[in-house]
């Protein structure tokens, strides 16, 4: 019977427990990201300005193509259209490259707070008792660690940035 459950938890994938207190362990990472807070509201910051050039750049679009199609019948206005080409082109490239500055600042930001986190956690696993070795397996450990740490860089990597241009985008499309 145990043999198989392992068996069909292998090929479920790996489970996740969710923690007891879950506001206890947002304050416990917030503690670990303190040092990396001004990092955050730059990589906030970088999301935000790419999110408003994204929701500005259909504006200068629309103008382009209203200027394009004025002018099919009486003559395309060339010095016009060049103009907003190139503001469009500038407005673009400023979003791509806040949008780039978000996403190395949000991965440099995970990294450091997983490095931070690992090294809390072997100064904790050096303290432990060798008693609490005997009865749980070393592999199992590490890898519990190695897991829950990764998990917690990649959530901060993915989400954040996501999350912040969300809201930008909405906030500024219903504006």
């Amino acid at each position: 019977m145990q043999d198989e459950k392992k068996h069909v938890e292998r090929h479920r994938g790996p489970s996740f427990e969710k923690p007891k207190n879950m506001r206890q362990s947002i304050k416990d990472i917030a503690v670990f990201a303190k040092k990396l807070l001004p990092l955050l509201l730059i990589s906030i910051i970088c999301a935000i300005f790419s999110s408003i050039f994204a929701i500005i750049a259909p504006d200068h679009l629309t103008d382009l193509i209203n200027t394009i199609t004025s002018g099919i019948m009486s003559g395309i206005n060339f010095k016009e259209v060049k103009n907003i080409s190139i503001i469009l082109g500038i407005i673009y490239i400023l979003s791509l490259l806040f949008g780039i500055m978000q996403g190395v600042i949000s991965a440099h930001v995970a990294n450091k707070l997983s490095q931070n986190l690992r090294s809390a956690m072997s100064k904790k696993i050096n303290k432990l008792p060798l008693k609490y070795f005997d009865e749980h397996a070393y592999g199992d450990i590490l890898s519990r660690i190695t897991n829950d740490v990764d998990q917690i860089g990649m959530s901060i990597n993915q989400s954040l940035g996501t999350f912040i241009s969300s809201v930008t985008q909405l906030v500024g499309s219903i504006i």
